[in-house]
């Protein structure tokens, strides 16, 4: 059974002809309830700052607990934003060489178009001159005309024709 203050400072002893001086032994009863009294105030203060230290502790695991979910949460977004940039590269890649490709062939078609538009221009050309060497050939045997000494030099004058060439098409025709 645990007693109280009142108790201790009010000891109800047996009288004896030897025992202690009551006088004495009240004083040093008296001096341990004092040393108790100063224990239990620093029990209690130490029970404060073990609290408050417990207190920071729980706070110290909170913010540990909250950083490292953080860093777990960092480490995922950085994984998946390097995931998708590889992804984005190779799109880019491929869309680069798809366009590439694509401007290649677009190239070889136009080399093609205008490939056949300059042997059509030259056909077209040759056609022509040929047709203009045909009258010249017609008019200088007009001019040396039907009485003409056989083998005598024939001196023909040919008018100058204006040559405008036709700029060659674009349309591809």
């Amino acid at each position: 059974m645990r007693r109280t203050r009142t108790d201790l400072l009010n000891p109800q002893f047996r009288r004896v002809w030897r025992g202690y001086d009551p006088g004495e032994v009240h004083a040093a009863l008296r001096e341990l309830l004092n040393e108790i009294d100063a224990l239990h105030v620093t029990l209690e203060a130490q029970k404060r700052a073990h609290d408050a230290v417990e207190a920071r502790l729980s706070d110290q695991r909170d913010c540990e607990n909250a950083i490292n979910q953080a860093l777990i949460a960092a480490h995922k977004v950085a994984k998946e934003t390097r995931h998708a940039a590889q992804e984005d590269a190779v799109r880019i890649v491929r869309d680069a060489r798809s366009q590439a490709e694509s401007i290649e062939r677009q190239s070889a078609e136009r080399i093609q178009q205008l490939q056949e538009q300059r042997r059509r221009a030259v056909r077209e050309l040759r056609a022509l001159l040929r047709s203009h060497l045909e009258r010249l050939t017609e008019e200088a045997i007009d001019v040396a005309g039907p009485g003409a000494a056989a083998g005598a030099p024939t001196i023909v004058s040919v008018p100058a024709l204006p040559v405008t060439p036709e700029p060659p098409s674009t349309n591809g025709a």
